[in-house]
C-alpha cells in the first residue's frame, strides 16, 4: 500500500470514532514509519512494507477502540518536552501546562526554590519546572511504582539532575522538610471514563 492511499484508508476507518481522524491517521503512520509527519505528504508514492502495514493496521483498530494516541506512540509533548507515558500513567494534557506556568509565577523572587509535587506520574509538572529552574531542588511523588518507572526513565532521557522520586502516598513517606512550593494534579477523572 502507498502512504496516500493508506492515510485516506485510515482517514476513513476513524471518521466514525474519532473527531481526528486525519490526524490520528497521520501520526500513527508516521509512527509506523519512524518518520516525521511532513514525510507523508513528501513520499506520498513510497510503500509500506508488509510489516509496517500490519503495525499500521493494528494502530489503526486499537485507536478505532478508543485507545489514547499517546499510549499507541508511546510519548506525548508537555512543555516542549518529548515523554515517556504508558498505560500506568495518565497522558499529560496541554491545560496542565498552565499549573507549570503559575508556579513559576509563584517562585519568580524565590532563589533556589525548594518544590514538592504530589501524584507526579510521568514527571510532566516537575521536569518541566526542573527545565524552567535548574536552580530548584523538586521531591516528586507518587503512589505508583509503576508511575515513578516512567518518570525515572523521562528524567534520565532528558538529564535533568535536579529531581529526586519518592515512592509516596501523598505526604506519607516525605521526610519532614520546608518547601517552597507544593505543587499537584491529582486524577480528577472517573476510572470508567472512556478516555482513559
Amino acid at each position: 500500500m502507498r502512504i496516500d492511499a493508506a492515510l485516506k484508508y485510515g482517514t476513513e476507518f476513524l471518521t466514525k470514532t474519532s473527531d481526528s481522524a486525519r490526524l490520528d491517521t497521520e501520526i500513527l503512520l508516521a509512527h509506523c514509519l519512524c518518520k516525521q509527519r511532513s514525510y507523508l505528504y513528501a513520499w506520498p508514492e513510497k510503500l509500506l512494507s508488509a510489516a509496517q502495514h500490519d503495525s499500521f493496521n493494528t494502530a489503526l483498530s486499537e485507536r478505532a477502540e478508543g485507545y489514547p494516541i499517546a499510549y499507541l506512540i508511546g510519548y506525548q509533548e508537555f512543555w516542549s518536552l518529548k515523554l515517556k507515558v504508558t498505560p500506568d500513567v495518565l497522558i499529560p494534557r496541554a491545560d496542565t501546562e498552565r499549573l507549570v506556568e503559575t508556579a513559576l509565577e509563584k517562585m519568580v523572587d524565590l532563589k533556589q526554590p525548594k518544590i514538592l509535587e504530589l501524584g507526579t506520574g510521568s514527571g510532566a509538572i516537575a521536569l518541566a519546572l526542573a527545565t524552567e529552574r535548574p536552580d530548584s531542588d523538586i521531591t516528586a511523588t507518587d503512589f505508583s511504582e509503576a508511575a515513578l518507572a516512567v518518570a525515572e526513565e523521562n528524567r534520565q532521557t532528558l538529564n535533568i539532575e535536579n529531581i529526586g522520586f519518592v515512592e509516596s502516598d501523598w505526604f506519607s513517606r516525605i521526610s519532614r522538610k520546608q518547601y517552597d512550593l507544593v505543587v499537584s494534579n491529582p486524577p480528577y477523572i472517573s476510572p470508567s471514563d472512556k478516555h482513559l
